[in-house]
């Protein structure tokens, strides 16, 4: 019966190899995390500048639209009040 080399068995190999594998592979998730930090650093950097001031442009149409929107709803309220004081004033009989 030929003798084997311990260090060339199949199970021997396949640990190696398996240690290997996962030394490789957290290489690459060290690498995978640093990309994905310094893509956003750089989209931060490159970005960033008209990013806010899209989101401010916006921001600041919101608060106009609402502004005007809320403006015309008091007008509306005002108007609404002055007729229903009037119908009561006109039900009850009393002048305002």
């Amino acid at each position: 019966m030929p003798s084997i080399n311990p260090k060339l068995a199949p199970q021997t190999v396949a640990v190696r190899t398996e240690a290997e594998r996962r030394k490789t592979q957290e290489v690459h998730e060290q690498e995978y995390q640093q990309a994905l930090v310094n893509i956003k650093e750089k989209l931060r950097e490159t970005e960033g500048p008209d990013m806010k001031e899209t989101l401010m442009d916006q921001i600041r149409q919101w608060f106009i639209e609402c502004r005007l929107a809320w403006s015309h709803y008091l007008k509306c309220e005002f108007v609404l009040q002055n007729i229903l004081l009037k119908a009561w004033a006109y039900i009850s009989g009393s002048a305002l």
